[in-house]
């Protein structure tokens, strides 16, 4: 018995190890997530070949009072709540979304379904989730970029 108990232990050293030397960081996605950046960067170029920039505007959610908090549970459901005040002045945006959610993992990655809209979050083995999409005109006039990265809420 000893022996069995001192190898499970040397395979778990040896696992611990190896992940450590590999950089890898195990995530666990059930839980709460925050978005703890969310910016919304948009732009209006000159032209099509968007080489000069007519008109920049980043807009930072977070200080703008905004939150978006994603929970993930194990059985493949969840919940987001997302608010911004409506003082902000911020018009694209909705300002309260409360729903059940869906969600599938793969490759560490977590798809969030909610109604019509669908969240990608990549695990980039930092401890933190990140979404990035950028739309573009059809004339490539204008571009819109945002960003969200959710941390675990404690």
């Amino acid at each position: 018995m000893k022996k069995f108990v001192k190898s499970i232990l040397a395979l778990t050293l040896v696992l611990a190890i190896t992940f450590a030397f590999a950089g890898c960081k195990i995530v666990i996605l059930e839980g709460k997530w925050t978005a703890t950046e969310m910016t919304i960067e948009a732009y209006v170029y000159a032209d099509e070949s968007q080489e000069k920039v007519v008109m920049e505007t980043k807009v930072d959610l977070v200080n703008a009072g905004a939150k978006f908090v994603v929970e993930v549970k194990e059985d493949g459901k969840g919940h987001v709540v997302f608010s911004l005040p409506e003082d902000t002045g911020f018009v694209p945006v909705e300002n309260n979304l409360d729903k059940d959610i869906t969600w599938s993992e793969k490759d560490g990655n977590i798809t969030i379904n909610f109604g019509d809209e669908t969240l990608e979050l990549e695990n980039n083995n930092t401890g933190k989730l990140v979404f990035q999409q950028t739309e573009e005109s059809p004339d490539k006039m204008t571009k819109t970029v945002v960003k969200m990265t959710f941390t675990r809420s404690k």
